[in-house]
């Protein structure tokens, strides 16, 4: 294991355990944010995990800067969602050699998951089936997801480094905690707007919608990657002129004017939702600045439209 660190004063302010490992914690790799800030919390001053997908890059087809594939090529332990997400990533951890430790947190014990969509209008007639076979992959947008995540990481943390594997699951749990604090507070938030209706701007949102039984109608593309065909933004411009939709939802990676343009047309207010927490430092607590800011974001929207809106 290839990374010197302090003994374990916890981030998290637990107790550390008595004792010190004669080696070295692994070297762990995070494929995104959301990943990253759930294992360095998992960590805790054990060392840091580091982070591949920095800046507004796509999980989809990032280019991975020399400093990144070293990273990559050195690590113990490798944590991704998997190839739906990041595929970029499926190449170089075939060929990876050595014996790393590969985690594909979409495979976790105890997720939640739901189909992908396959239209961009999922309400008001537009009927659309699901892909048995393809999960939607934003699975750490469920707090509950993000809870089995931090589980299946301290279990390969504590695999891999088994004179650590006590500090890993009190972290894990402490990480835990912090999580269902979270879910209370941005319950609090976002019931009174639960049943406004708005449009995403990708479909990114589907495990946030169903955590907190939000009221999403469809999304300006599935793939923010390509652009949407023609006739599904002339259903999307006919749903919006029907009424009822007050709020689009941007995303900070992406501003198509197309985006621009529907907003100003149907006059609605808009709000930004960041799905992998680009504006977020990489640290342990980035995962809860996330998610607390796009529920403040989103309950602001909403809350604006539904002041201006008759019915929906």
């Amino acid at each position: 294991m290839r990374r010197a660190c302090m003994t374990s004063v916890l981030a998290l302010g637990l107790s550390a355990v008595a004792g010190v490992p004669a080696s070295e914690p692994p070297a762990v790799v995070a494929s995104i944010r959301p990943i990253h800030s759930l294992a360095a919390g998992v960590m805790g001053d054990l060392g840091a995990p580091a982070l591949i997908v920095r800046g507004y890059g796509s999980p989809h087809f990032y280019q991975m800067r020399p400093s990144e594939a070293r990273a990559l090529a050195g690590a113990d332990v490798v944590l991704w969602i998997g190839e739906p997400l990041e595929t970029f990533l499926a190449g170089p951890i075939r060929n990876l050699g050595g014996d790393a430790r590969v985690l594909s947190l979409l495979q976790a014990d105890g997720l939640e998951l739901h189909p992908a969509r396959t239209s961009t209008l999922w309400e008001s007639g537009h009927e659309h089936e699901h892909d048995s076979g393809s999960a939607d992959p934003h699975i750490w947008l469920a707090p509950g997801n993000a809870k089995a995540m931090v589980d299946a990481i301290a279990r390969v943390l504590g695999e891999v480094d088994p004179e650590r594997a006590e500090i890993y699951a009190a972290n894990g749990a402490a990480m835990k905690s912090r999580i269902d604090a979270m879910t209370a507070d941005m319950e609090a938030r976002l019931s009174p707007v639960a049943g406004v209706p708005f449009v995403a701007m990708h479909d990114s949102m589907h495990y946030f919608e169903s955590a907190f039984s939000l009221h999403s109608v469809g999304a300006v593309t599935l793939d923010p990657d390509r652009q949407p065909s023609a006739g599904s933004v002339r259903e999307l411009r006919e749903h919006l002129s029907a009424g009822g939709v007050v709020c689009m939802v941007t995303e900070p990676q992406f501003t198509p004017a197309l985006i621009e343009a529907l907003a100003s047309e149907s006059r609605l207010t808009s709000a930004e939702f960041d799905p992998i927490g680009v504006d977020s430092d990489a640290a342990w607590d980035s995962y809860f600045a996330m998610m607390t800011g796009n529920a403040d974001n989103l309950a602001r929207c909403l809350e604006q439209g539904h002041g201006t809106t008759a019915a929906w």
